[in-house]
């Protein structure tokens, strides 16, 4: 799961730009992770593991250089969702 990736909290709509898929199809795997209990929702569209041995075991699932290249598309991800302050 891709999701396990974030550090804190992430949403949907980040995880739409990364894979493509659907909103709907995202949210019903999200709401797996909250039914389960190893994720929490703290609104409509923001989630965050609670269960950090889930979260990693989901991150092992991916091999060393696919995981790399994941955090470098997160990374940017982040970097163009940065809030714009006054004058910048």
């Amino acid at each position: 799961m891709l999701a396990a990736f974030f550090d804190g909290a992430f949403n949907i709509d980040w995880l739409q730009d990364l894979t493509g898929e659907k909103a709907s199809t995202i949210f019903a795997a999200l709401e797996q992770g909250v039914a389960r209990g190893w994720l929490s929702r703290s609104n409509l569209s923001d989630f965050s593991f609670i269960d950090g041995t889930e979260q990693d075991r989901r991150r092992n699932f991916l091999p060393d250089g696919e995981k790399a290249a994941l955090h470098k598309s997160i990374a940017g991800l982040l970097i163009r969702n940065l809030p714009v302050g006054p004058g910048q």
